[in-house]
This record gives structure tokens, sequence and C-alpha cells, in this order.
């Protein structure tokens, strides 16, 4: 079985979302690399290195790095403090010392020097400094600082062949934070002498914080005092407000906040129309409020007239308001929207600048549940007279995550209803807003609901995370600056890009980026990352949707590129995007020729020809592959592990299994610590068919990474391949958590293999579990349809034929294939029972596969007055399940009555047959398609009598005629041809117009030719 992953990265302190960074598990199973990315490194010319990290890749050179592209030495108001552009990290050094920020091949780094050198190469006493953040998979979150500095080690001796290693890694302090640090001592060129380095490495949430202090080993103890005390009294990390022992009192709140909490009036044609809330973050007069508050719900537009309003007491004039932005989560149903466990629903309004206060923002790292929080809004106004806030009180009750662990909404007993939404959830711990109030559970009163109603489900309230706006809206919301920009220069665009891009805000980085690239048209490193932004953007756009880049993307992109390879022909990120990109898209002759190209630029760079090794497994000239790697291992004198790993991809690939296992070993031996490398030599024992050998292998493996989703997924399929089920499904299952438990979402194959192997056990409830966990994960993403198929054979040993069939309903919306669609209508789909929802809870179906599947089901019962809620809920049937039924129930017909008749005899007389009404399809339709680019014209004439003529037209000739007989059950038109094929075409009729659903052509619209 092969797997694909996918990751990007781009170079030197950074693993980010990138073009053309992708990872086949392909080729035999093993993992290609992310593109020969440029890592960074220990020492004192590079950054920090993930060479065995998930989107990460060495760089060849360490001390003797290529002159950069942009050097300039910075200036900041306060003399020996420089604030980072991106609230990074606050440096303080000595008033008389310089820094000097550097972009190198893309990635940007701080030197603090004595010296008034901008050059880096020529800098002989520095601290550089070096920021990257960690992709949410990556294996090294959460590693304890000496271990982190531990992995990276073998990569920075390999770098830099003349420093050795001076004791143990130790333990130490950067800014304040937990730091491993190491010591180096040797030559540094191109620098001449002998040279000590000490540098420190820390995880800040989720960034990885680097410094490397470097001077003549006769010197070094003369400046070791001052960069000591640069490291320490420092700030790393982003600044946060501080969490009070003693809560703040919810008047506190108000008093302060009031005159920054707004009423949002949606205005139509002159006319008020609807209301909301909103929270001022800027003085600039930027404020946030819900999608679903600005949106006009008929169309699915947003409005263009807004006008913004203050409670009476603050004394303020409405101001009118324009839209800058949203983001909400599609294909959500309109029942559920109401109860969902997650969601982004979030817009920027923007008022005229002022002298406005602002509420200040704590991000979900600093929530906890059971923390008091306050809301604020402007609720019901069309029903209570006059504009006044109002204020509720309660606390955060629970945390709503996604099946990937991700904290996607908050619910509190804070009430909201219509009106507030928008409005502000202010935690009583930090004096922060948490999030934006949206959704709460609905009030219904019907004619036949009495008493309490259906107002027994409410109970929660739920906040969208003031995350999601640090996401999508980080220039204003994270950095609090203005969106045009204006106080921005080149390097301060081209920073703020990368960090954008590289914390998953690609509709900022993709702005920033372009602003970057104006300032510096003529820079071929601000064309590639305005290129690298626009393709991340459209990347996680298609992903969003369950869809892929479109080819014009695709070709827009590789057309952005070429125009910076005609400024720089070397520009090496471009060239490594390009031939990646082309591998990821099936163009290997593409990717060939840009990784040839980049060797023809330089020739003595390992990672191009290690790159260009894998354009030729793509192709699969393995041979061919195992030359360019073993190239790229000379040039580097084999002191990295990763090109004798794509040449142990290249040999199992080639069923050269001995050569592969010799690789992986060597591979093993230069970096003990690369989890791809264990992992190959383990695949040798795999290939081999000894699953002994292979399991205890990996258990070796999991001793230094612990409980690794990887590698307890390799053990699974070892297992099942070994037909040792019971030991498949256990490793199945951990592998399965691990990937939950760090963020990431499982591969759909594995649910595949586990569902398989239960099958094969007999264990249908626990494969239902599976893949209800299975449908949580893949929605209505390309392969849900199997998800589905699987879960209905468990259904049906288990007599839960409704749920079967219930599965078959949302496989039949989901899947692509015309056989299965066709299976399934010819079956007769049974109604989903009580029961049978009872047991989807007892199994732990989530609600996100279990809504759909009732929405989707007609009922064997019907739900609609308060005592069929009461009885529901008595059966354990969650809330937002209830309102599913009770939406479901409105479309399922009441029974009917029966009654009992006595039988009556009737004479019968023959009347004379009627003949039959012809069928509205019998005549003549015409169609015009193109084949090829080329214009032709199909004609169908149907008879009453069954027969069926199929011509071709082209330029005014026929080309083709055939003849045959056709029937019509349903809304499908079974034909059979002269030679006795048939086909079946779904078809749509309506007046003069007929739509036909072609094997070979897809949809095609006919219209009826009239009798001349």
């Amino acid at each position: 079985m092969t797997q694909r992953m996918r990751f990007w990265s781009i170079g030197m302190g950074r693993l980010l979302l990138v073009l053309g960074a992708v990872v086949w598990a392909g080729c035999g199973g093993e993992s290609a690399p992310a593109g020969s990315s440029p890592a960074p490194s220990l020492s004192s010319s590079g950054g920090t290195s993930h060479a065995d990290d998930v989107g990460s890749h060495p760089k060849a050179e360490l001390a003797s790095e290529p002159d950069p592209m942009e050097a300039a030495r910075l200036s900041p108001e306060e003399p020996g403090v420089l604030r980072h552009v991106g609230r990074r990290f606050e440096l303080r050094y000595p008033p008389d010392w310089n820094v000097v920020r550097v972009i190198d091949e893309g990635n940007v780094s701080y030197y603090v020097t004595p010296e008034q050198e901008t050059h880096p190469r020529r800098m002989a006493v520095a601290l550089k400094v070096n920021v990257s953040r960690l992709p949410a998979q990556s294996k090294l979150r959460g590693q304890r600082a000496v271990d982190l500095v531990e992995h990276h080690l073998p990569t920075t001796r390999a770098q830099n062949p003349g420093l050795e290693q001076q004791g143990e890694v130790q333990s130490g302090k950067l800014g304040g934070h937990d730091a491993g640090t190491a010591e180096l001592r040797g030559t540094l060129e191109p620098r001449r002498g002998r040279y000590r380095i000490v540098f420190h490495m820390a995880q800040v949430a989720n960034d990885q914080i680097y410094t490397s202090a470097f001077a003549p080993e006769a010197d070094f103890d003369r400046y070791a005092e001052t960069f000591e005390k640069i490291r320490t009294e420092s700030r790393f990390g982003r600044t946060s407000l501080v969490r009070r022992s003693e809560s703040y009192e919810a008047r506190h709140i108000v008093e302060r906040h009031k005159a920054a909490t707004v009423s949002v009036v949606v205005m139509e044609k002159g006319r008020d129309r609807s209301t909301g809330t909103g929270f001022l973050i800027s003085p600039d007069g930027y404020l946030l409020t819900n999608w679903h508050v600005v949106v006009n719900m008929a169309t699915g537009k947003p409005h263009t007239n807004f006008r913004v309003e203050w409670d009476p007491s603050v004394g303020r004039k409405p101001e009118p308001a324009k839209l800058v932005g949203y983001k909400v989560q599609a294909g959500l149903s309109q029942v559920h929207q109401h109860t969902r466990a997650w969601g982004t629903d979030i817009a920027l309004l923007k008022i005229a600048p002022g002298d406005y206060p602002s509420f200040p923002l704590t991000p979900l790292a600093d929530v906890q549940p059971g923390d008091g929080v306050v809301t604020l809004g402007f609720p019901s106004r069309g029903i209570l007279q006059g504009l006044a806030i109002t204020i509720t009180r309660g606390v955060v009750t629970r945390f709503n995550r996604d099946p990937t662990g991700r904290v996607q909404s908050i619910f509190t007993d804070a009430a909201i209803t219509h009106g507030s939404s928008g409005g502000p959830c202010v935690s009583l711990v930090t004096g922060g807003v948490i999030g934006l109030n949206t959704f709460g559970q609905p009030i219904e009163r019907g004619a036949r609901a009495r008493g309490s109603d259906l107002n027994d489900l409410v109970n929660y309230f739920g906040v969208v995370p003031i995350d999601a706006c640090l996401t999508e809206f980080p220039i204003v919301c994270d950095l609090g600056r203005s969106r045009d920009l204006a106080d921005l220069d080149f390097m301060d665009s081209f920073e703020l890009a990368r960090q954008f891009q590289d914390a998953g805000s690609f509709r900022a980085a993709t702005e920033v980026a372009a602003e970057a690239a104006r300032r510096r048209p003529e820079s071929p490193d601000a064309l590639w990352l305005q290129a690298s932004t626009r393709w991340s953007r459209a990347f996680r756009d298609a992903k969003d949707q369950g869809k892929t880049v479109s080819r014009t993307e695709v070709n827009r992109t590789i057309a952005a590129y070429e125009k910076v390879l005609a400024r720089d022909a070397g520009h090496a990120p471009t060239l490594r995007s390009l031939a990646f990109l082309c591998m990821d898209h099936g163009r290997h002759a593409d990717a060939v020729r840009y990784a040839d190209q980049a060797i023809r630029e330089d020739p003595d760079r390992w990672d191009f020809h290690n790159m260009r090794a894998w354009a030729s497994i793509r192709q699969r000239r393995y041979e061919e592959a195992v030359r360019h790697a073993m190239t790229a291992r000379e040039l580097c004198a084999n002191t990295y592990a990763e090109p004798s790993i794509t040449a142990g991809v290249a040999h199992y690939a080639n069923k050269d299994y001995a050569a592969g296992f010799e690789a992986y070993q060597n591979a093993a031996k230069v970096h003990p610590r690369s989890l791809r490398a264990r992992i190959g030599v383990a695949r040798y024992y795999e290939y081999r068919s000894q699953a002994n050998q292979a399991l205890a292998e990996y258990e070796r493996i999991l001793v230094d990474f612990p409980d690794n989703a990887q590698v307890l997924l390799r053990m699974a399929q070892t297992s099942k391949t070994a037909d040792r089920l019971a030991e498949a499904c256990t490793y199945f299952g951990r592998s399965i958590r691990a990937y939950e438990s760090g963020g990431e979402r499982p591969p759909s194959y594995a649910f595949d293999l586990y569902a398989q192997a239960l099958q094969k056990r007999k264990q249908n409830a626990e494969g239902l579990v599976v893949t209800s966990k299975w449908l949580s994960h893949v929605g209505s993403r390309p392969g849900a349809d199997r998800a589905h198929i699987q879960a209905q054979i468990f259904c049906r040993p288990l007599k839960l034929y409704g749920l079967a069939d219930a599965h078959l309903r949302l496989a039949l919306v989901t899947t692509t294939s015309a056989k299965t669609k066709s299976d399934i209508r010819r079956r007769r789909l049974t109604s989903l029972s009580l029961a049978e929802i009872e047991t989807m809870r007892k199994l732990g179906y989530r609600s996100s596969t279990a809504i759909p599947l009732i929405l989707r089901s007609p009922l064997k019962f019907r739900a609609s007055t308060s005592a069929d809620v009461t009885v529901l809920r008595k059966r354990g049937i969650p809330d937002d399940w209830i309102l599913a039924v009770l939406a479901s129930s409105k479309k399922t017909p009441a029974p009917k009555k029966t009654t009992t008749r006595k039988p009556t005899t009737r004479k019968t007389t023959r009347t004379p047959t009627q003949p039959k009404k012809p069928h509205a399809l019998v005549g003549t339709w015409r169609a015009s398609v193109r084949n090829k680019g080329v214009a032709q014209v199909l004609v169908f004439t149907f008879t009453a009598q069954g027969r069926l003529t199929v011509e071709n037209f082209q330029g005014g000739r026929r080309i083709a005629r055939d003849r045959g007989r056709w029937t019509v059950s349903r809304n499908v038109i079974t034909a059979t041809d002269s030679r006795g094929k048939r086909s079946r075409w779904n078809y749509t009729l309506a007046g003069g117009w007929l739509q036909l659903t072609l094997n070979d052509r897809g949809k095609v619209v006919f219209y009826r030719q009239r009798k001349r």
C-alpha cells in the first residue's frame, strides 16, 4: 500500500506551506523530500536545521553561505532595543552595537554585532537570531529543548566539518524560556583562525527560536558576558495578557470597554434591514463582527451598506462602515448552523479613524474551562425599545474540537440571542476578548408545542475563538497595524509575508507579498515570494472545498515563476519550487528540465543533484536516480542523510532491496535520529516478508520516537500483511489516536485498512465505530463514499438496515462512480428508526457524521411536539441530533390511517383499450457539442415504437450514424445500439429541452427539433 503525504518547506529557518514541495510515499512506499530547500543550521552562519522534520531539508553550506540578496543595518527608534516587525521578539543589546537584517534565498535572519560590517560572512563577532515556525504535524513539537539540540547536532557537524562539539548538550535559558545549548570550536569558513560558537535553542508556543553567538576563540571571553546579557534580557515570543489570580469584576469590563462595543446596522435601499453587534480592535476604526451579520442570506453575498451605533451613554454619533473582509466555513446545513460545534464565522469592518477605545485580544492558549466571561451586545433591537447595551455573564463550559483535536469553537453559558451575534466574549481572567458571540440553540414555539416546548434545548452558546481573526486578519488583529501598509519598507513587507505564510494566513501573506513586489519590482526574491504566497492561498482554498487546484492555477503559477527566472536564471528557490510543482502535477519532463537548469547554474550544490534524483524517481528511472543521489552524496562528503535516503527509495522501487537496505543503513549512521532513515531500514524486512524482524526494528524506533503515528501505522500494516489481525487492529488504533493527538488528520487509507481488518475478524460494532470516525475526518471529501459503503457492510450483520441505507444515501451524494450510483439506485432503501439513532449514539458517532445521516434519511417515526423532544432526550439523543430529527420529521409523511371496509362486489364491464399516449421523449433532438475543439452536432431520434437513431454531423456533413432500441424507466434511458451494447443515460426533460448524461461526454443539453 502506497501512501501519499504532502508537506511544504521554504529554506532556512522556516517550515511552511509553499509551492512545489510534495511528498509521495509511493516508489516503494518511502517518503520523498520536500525539495532540497536549505534548512537552517546551528552555527553562526545558518539557521535552525530540520533535516529530518516534515517539510525540511538541510542547507549545503553553513559558514560559506552565498552573498545575501539584501542586507541592511536597522535603526530602531529606541537605541539598544529592536522590536520585531512581526512581534516575534524584542532584542535588547548595547546601544553602540548594530543590528543587521539579512535576506538570503528568501530567508530572514538578524545579526547583532559591535562591527560596522553588514555582510554576514565578513563579520568576526556577532550574535545571530532566527525564528522558525514548526508545522502542526512536526515530531519536534513538544520535545525538550535539549532533545531538540541533540536532533540537530548531526546536521550542524555536517555543515561545519571544521568545528568540533565541546562537551555534552546542556540546559540553559533564552529570554526566560528553557533552552538547550551546545558549544563548538574550530575553523569557520571563510574566516581565518579558530572560532568559538555557542548556540541556544528553545520552543516558544509554535515557534522555534535559535541564537548563535560566535567570535574568534581568543576573543570570545571578552564578548561572552554581552552575549549572555542579550540572550537573557531580550524577549522571545509574543506578548500576551497576564492571567490574574483574582478575576476582574464584570462592571469593570463594562466600564472600560462599553465604548468599544457597537451595534452594526445593515442597510438596504435606504432602509435598516437587520442588526448585529461588533467591537473595535484599533483606533484606526477596525471592528470585528460575524459573517452572518453582514451577509444577505437570500443571495449568499455580503451587503454593501452598514452603519455603526453606540450606546447612548457613550455620546458618539453613528458612523458609516464598509466591509473589509470575511471568512465563513462552507458546506454547513441550515439546520446545523445553529448547532455546529465548530465553524469560522467572522467579518472585518472599517469606520473612519478616530480616538476610539479598543479591546485587547486573548488567544486560545490563554483560555481555560471554568474561566469567567462576560458578553456585550445589542440583542433584540426590534423587540426591546431603545438602543442599550446588554451584558450577560457565565463561564467557559466546553472546548469544541474538530476530529483532529483542534479547538474550533467555545461553549459558554453566558446567554446570547439574535442581535448580539458578533459581540465580544471577554475573559474575566485576562480582560481580553476570547471570541465572537455567534450561535445558540433556537427557541421554538409551535401550535403543538405546549408548556416547556423546545426551550429545554437552550443550554450552550457558541463563541468563535479570536484565533480565527488573528489568522485571517493578522495585520490588524495580531500586529495592530493599518491594512494600507504605508509604514512598511521592502524588507518589512518581505518578512511579514513570510511570517503570515508560515502561520497559514495566506490571504494576508498574498497582500503583503504583493506590496513587497511593488516596492522592489526588480527583486527575484520578491517576485518568487509573490508567486509562492498566491499558490499557497490557492492550494488552501481548494483544500477547504475538498478539491484539487485547477490546471489553470497551476499554469498561472508556473508562468509567474518563469518571470522570476527571466530576471535570475539561477534563482534557487524558484528552481526548487518549479521542479517540485511539476513533479506534483505529473509534468516529470519539465521537472527534470528545471532540476538540470539548477545544476547548470551551480553544479557543486548537492541538494540540486538530490532534487534531480527525485525527478528521475517520478519518471521511474531508478538507476538514473541512484546515480544522481550518489553524486549528491559525494558532493556533501556523505555528511547528510538525505542523498542516501533518496538512493534507498530508488533501490526499493527498483526491487533491489539489498542495495536499498545498505543505503538506509548509511543514512541512519550519518544521522542516527533520522526517522526516515530508520523507517527505511525496517522496511527492508517488510519487503523480505520478515514481519518479526520488521516489528522488532519498529519497536526500537519507538524507543527514540515514542507513540510516533507514522511508525505505529507501519507496524499496523506489517501486522495486517502477516495476517496478525488482532495485533494490526491494536496498532491501527494507536496510530490514529497519535495522529489526532498531534492535531493531524490521519490518512484515509489507515481507516480503510483498519476497517478491513475488523471486517475479517467479524467485529462489526467496532468496525462501525472506526468508519464513523473515518467519516468525521473525510466529511464530503473524495473517498467519503468508500467510508459510507464500508459502514453499511458493518450494519447488515447487526441488522441495522435503516442505518445501512442511510449510509448508502450519503454514498450516493459523495461518489463520482457511475457504477456505484447505479447500484445504489437499484436498491429499495429503508427508513431510519429511532433505535438505530440510539445505536449511533452508543457507538460514539460524532455529530458531524450522525446529523447528515439523519437529515438525508426518511424516518420510521415523527417528532414535532415538546413531549416528543422530552422522550428523545430521555433516550439519550444529543440536542443537536434532536434538531436534525425535527427537521427530518417535517419531510416524513404522517402515517396513513387504516380503515376496514366491507368488501363489495361490482360488475365489471370491459371497455375498448385506449391507445397509449406517446412518451414525451418521442421526437428528434439536436445538441451542439465540441470534440477536441471541433464543433459537431448530435441528433437523437426517439420513435414511439422504441427505435432510436443517433447521428453525428460535422461541417454540415453526417460523419456517423447508428440505429438501436430504447426503453425508459423513471429518469433513466436504457439504449441498445446495433451491436447489442447497452448504455444507461440519466435524463431531465423540461419543455423543449432535454438534458442527457452521456457516458463519454457528460451532461449534454438537447433542444427539440420542430417539424417544418
